[in-house]
């Protein structure tokens, strides 16, 4: 029962982590393949209690594309048991509503004004340029050997009170602390 208990997760997990090749092998975009992740994402982490909001939010800052395929995967889904809400946000959007917001490589706004907004809130930063993962976003998407993995910033995920499992953070393909 306890194999059965672990496998299950793992299995899980070792398709998230192939998603991105399966995807770009199918002819879809670069930014289905980010959206896609950004989704599956949620369903390995953890949100403070007094994150309690009516809608899932998740922001998109640079990337129209990525927020059009995050709002079709997302249409008519719950995601932490709240429909979904997926917006197209400019630098002077309040971010503090949101649980997620993605940070785009092609977005003028700057990893630090976002992280101070959203400063001590439980909301992940997700982004997809080169050094946001150590800058301090959450979770960064990089391209390696032709797929898109992932970083993950330990301690920027702590500071906003969002918890992860053991084999979400052993998928990562860099860790920051």
């Amino acid at each position: 029962m306890l194999r059965l208990r672990y496998f299950v997760p793992v299995l899980i997990l070792f398709f998230l982590g192939y998603v991105s090749e399966i995807k770009s092998q199918e002819g879809n975009t670069e930014a289905n393949v980010k959206a896609v992740l950004v989704y599956k994402f949620t369903k390995f982490l953890h949100w403070p209690e007094n994150a309690d909001r009516d809608t899932f939010k998740i922001g998109v800052l640079g990337d129209a594309e990525i927020a059009s395929a995050l709002k079709i995967i997302t249409h008519e889904q719950l995601i932490k048991k709240k429909p979904a809400k997926i917006e197209e946000l400019n630098p002077s959007t309040p971010l503090k509503s949101y649980n997620i917001i993605f940070l785009s490589q092609k977005s003028t706004m700057d990893i630090k004004n976002v992280l101070q907004k959203i400063q001590g809130e439980p909301v992940l930063l997700i982004g997809d340029k080169e050094g946001f993962g150590e800058k301090g976003a959450g979770i960064n998407l990089i391209k390696q050997d032709g797929k898109i993995k992932f970083e993950i910033n330990l301690s920027s995920l702590r500071e906003n009170g969002i918890e992860s499992n053991t084999q979400f953070i052993n998928l990562a393909s860099v860790l920051y602390d």
